[in-house]
């Protein structure tokens, strides 16, 4: 998984593959943040999804592990060690699964977005 960041190309792809997924859901769940747009929302949603099927490899399982959490941030750019990766989850893991989920994901990116303004 190289980025989050996504061609038009692997969007209409990944929209075709989880197309059934979310009808058979209903519409998803609406996400705001103060200073964060509804675009900016959706990319965060797209990386998590990316990284919740490691690009489509397997099976939506509705949250994302600690590894999964610490190769998507290297792949930001975003060095951790294992330490503050730990320290970072025990701040945001709310329900204290030992995993993230996509309310407590966009809970950590729109933090991280705002301390680097």
């Amino acid at each position: 998984r190289a980025s989050c960041v996504s061609s038009a190309e692997e969007d209409a792809a990944r929209i075709g593959r989880n197309g059934a997924r979310a009808a058979e859901t209903g519409s998803p769940r609406r996400y705001t943040r103060p200073g964060v747009s509804e675009e900016e929302i959706a990319e965060i949603r797209t990386c998590f999804e990316m990284m919740d099927t490691r690009d489509g490899t397997r099976a939506a399982r509705g949250h994302v592990d600690p590894n999964d959490l610490m190769e998507a941030m290297n792949s930001l750019g975003i060095e951790w060690d294992r330490a503050q990766l730990y320290q970072t989850l025990a701040e945001v893991d709310h329900d204290n699964s030992g995993t993230i989920g996509l309310e407590e994901f966009i809970n950590l990116t729109t933090a991280l977005v705002t301390e680097k303004d």
